[in-house]
């Protein structure tokens, strides 16, 4: 940064002894002190400094650098604006707006001027090192809705409370080594057998099928969980015209 003002050295040299200080030296003197009303800045007995800011661009009203001498642009600027909106700003000398606070709501941004009606707006990845305390709801993973955090717990908007880690079962259901004409077979899995309070969700898929060469091979199978969760059932289901040697039903359970 350049500053167009004598330094201390250069004005003293003015008012040595018997030296004639010219009109032009009491301007540079006057000109390197600050003037409480032409240039923005004011300090008063009992009262805090005070500094208005720019009518340009976003109103900056301090610029920090590391060094006059080497930088050609401030580290940091503390404005008034950002983006055009009224309230407290902190930026780099690039231009962005890394700290924000609405001066019509003191909703925060952080790394975004728009806090888009939020308290708290983060543009970028959250870390929270220590507890988080929610008392309203809690919206995750794309619309999916936690109403509220309790201790050691979560708590789901059904009313159901989890406060272990998620468990996982797994097996495989499968056909006597029989020949057989399947149109619709079912196999319930029981909660409490896997160590489980409630399914929150099962996969199915077909993994063996052996069939007769002339035979038609059409077979699916589909899942239900019950409403409280306590089981699920396993559903094969096949044209009337297919005959099946085996079928194998490989199944994974997610609950607590």
């Amino acid at each position: 940064m350049e500053i167009d003002k004598k330094s201390r050295t250069e004005l003293k040299a003015y008012f040595v002894k018997n030296a004639v200080p010219t009109t032009g030296n009491f301007s540079d003197l006057i000109d390197a002190a600050l003037n409480q009303k032409d240039d923005g800045i004011a300090k008063s007995a009992d009262q805090p400094v005070q500094i208005a800011a720019s009518t340009a661009g976003d109103k900056p009203a301090i610029h920090l650098y590391e060094s006059f001498a080497t930088d050609t642009k401030p580290a940091w600027v503390l404005s008034l604006q950002a983006d055009g909106k009224k309230g407290l700003g902190i930026g780099d000398g690039d231009g962005n707006s890394r700290l924000f606070i609405d001066g019509a709501t003191g909703n925060v941004g952080i790394g975004t001027a728009d806090p888009v009606g939020y308290k708290l707006n983060v543009a970028g990845l959250v870390n929270v090192a220590g507890n988080l305390n929610v008392t309203g709801g809690l919206t995750v993973l794309n619309g999916q809705t936690v109403d509220k955090v309790t201790t050691g717990a979560l708590a789901f908007p059904d009313g159901s409370v989890q406060t272990t880690a998620l468990k996982v079962a797994n097996g495989v259901w499968s056909s006597s080594g029989a020949l057989v004409r399947v149109q619709s077979a079912n196999t319930s899995l029981q909660a409490a057998t896997y160590g489980m309070t409630k399914i929150v969700s099962v996969h199915a898929s077909l993994s063996k099928i052996d069939a007769e060469h002339t035979a038609n091979l059409r077979i699916m199978t589909s899942t239900t969980v019950a409403s409280d969760g306590k089981s699920c059932t396993l559903k094969v289901e096949s044209w009337a015209d297919t005959t099946i040697w085996n079928f194998y039903v490989a199944w994974i359970l997610f609950g607590y």
